[in-house]
């Protein structure tokens, strides 16, 4: 507590409605003079932190012979021990104030907030160096606004489609073209958000599934349940359950000349009844809802850089099936009842192609088993690193010991640690702040 001061609060609603007006027009004004001194009471009083200038026990240039790295330059203003010394130096004065003064921070608190080597100067482009594999969790930007759950992938044969899924919206929100990710710079890519390197060409952002025909921008958490996703080679299986009704969610793409086709495979373990699923935003323009072509259920929009729409196919027919057309613009799949296994696959577009070029692209596909795609692959990363570790030395209540991590390896990988975990048969995981997992 660094010199806090309380308010009781109440609200004004609270006051006796007996109360004259004359009263009332007296307390009002004289309530808020007395907030506004106290707020800037508090305001003024200096903070209860532990400045060195004052307090011994927060010279940074104490405590530092047996710290092993304390003569590195960017431990020059570091603040070592400061609970130990704070904690000795009352026992021995035996004159502890009633609130003993904050921690200062690492540095004392000299050199202000971010301290003297903050690294804002420092531009590196080792994240984008990296390899990432086909699959980026990150926080990510859509038009200005982040996605604060989001998986970013690859798709299609070539791996040249890209799409984020939102594990809070259980949909895609984005999907586009010639270029994937673009990775923050400023102090290794940790002082800013991941984005597409291209304008998407779909876009959506309220959540995906409904059981009605209006979308809310989040679900209740009794609603839904996410479980993760499998990972096979080069492809990505989501696993949820929305409304009650387990879902496996497969993406998938394909080029047809400059245009591509966003895929999404879906397959209803359980069978689903009565619920809605949102798609994309659309253009202004006219729209054309086909109904049902070669067993496929179709809807397009031409708009000003030619056509976007939506095709549905599924393995136990499309009865139970309809596109509809919301309020807001979207297409969106009522679903009214598929069998269980049933599974359904949809093609999003926008481009050059109208609805009679993607079923002839369609026809061409063969059916995509999700289910084999949750069985697991080949490892991606098989490679092993024998390191060397070096017990420590001294005394103490605890002594570290160091085991060293792969400085250079082959997948550029930075070894930024983040986190640090034991397994009950003593294996230890670590991560680091890029998203790697390491054994």
């Amino acid at each position: 507590m660094q010199g806090v001061g309380i308010l009781r609060g109440f609200s004004l609603n609270q006051l006796p409605s007996e109360m004259p007006n004359y009263k009332a027009a007296f307390f009002y004004p004289l309530l808020m003079l007395f907030t506004l001194a106290t707020l800037s009471a508090q305001r003024d009083r200096p903070p209860n932190v532990a400045d060195p200038e004052t307090y011994s026990y927060s010279d940074p240039t104490e405590s530092r012979d047996h710290h092993r790295y304390a003569d590195h330059p960017k431990n020059e203003f570091r603040l070592y021990d400061f609970y130990q010394r704070q904690a000795d130096y009352y026992l021995e004065n035996g004159n502890v104030p009633e609130i003993i003064p904050a921690y200062p921070g690492m540095e004392a608190g000299v050199n202000g907030h971010w301290g003297r080597y903050n690294n804002f100067d420092l531009f590196s482009d080792i994240w984008s160096q990296m390899d990432n594999g086909p699959i980026v969790s990150s926080v990510i930007r859509q038009q200005g606004k982040p996605i604060v759950k989001a998986v970013n992938l690859r798709l299609g044969e070539d791996q040249d489609v890209y799409a984020t899924f939102d594990q809070l919206t259980l949909g895609y929100r984005m999907v586009w073209k010639d270029g994937y990710l673009n990775y923050p710079e400023v102090r290794w890519g940790m002082m800013g958000l991941v984005n597409p390197a291209t304008d998407p060409f779909l876009n959506s952002w309220d959540t995906s599934w409904s059981k009605s025909t209006s979308w809310k921008d989040k679900y209740d958490v009794a609603d839904v349940e996410y479980e993760g996703f499998y990972r096979f080679e080069n492809k990505a299986v989501f696993s949820y359950s929305v409304h009650g009704i387990p879902v496996l969610d497969h993406p998938d793409a394909f080029k047809l000349g400059e245009d591509a086709v966003f895929v999404r495979v879906l397959r209803f373990p359980e069978g689903a009844k009565d619920i809605n699923l949102k798609y994309f935003k659309l253009p202004s323009g006219s729209v054309a809802i086909d109904g049902s072509k070669d067993d496929a259920l179709v809807a397009s929009a031409a708009v000003a850089e030619g056509w976007t729409g939506l095709a549905v196919e599924s393995s136990s027919g499309t009865d139970g099936l309809s596109i509809e057309l919301s309020d807001d613009g979207y297409f969106y799949l009522a679903i009214s009842s598929v069998e269980p296994g049933a599974t359904l696959t949809t093609y999003s577009w926008k481009g050059s192609e109208d609805s009679e070029g993607i079923l002839s692209a369609i026809k061409e596909r063969g059916p995509i088993d999700v289910v084999a795609l949750t069985e697991g692959g080949r490892g991606r990363w098989p490679e092993e690193f024998a390191v060397a570790g070096e017990r420590g030395e001294g005394i103490g209540p605890y002594v570290i010991d160091t085991i060293p991590v792969p400085i250079e390896n082959p997948y550029d990988s930075p070894m930024y640690l983040s986190g640090l975990a034991f397994f009950e048969n003593g294996d230890a995981a670590i991560a680091t702040f890029f998203g790697d997992l390491w054994l």
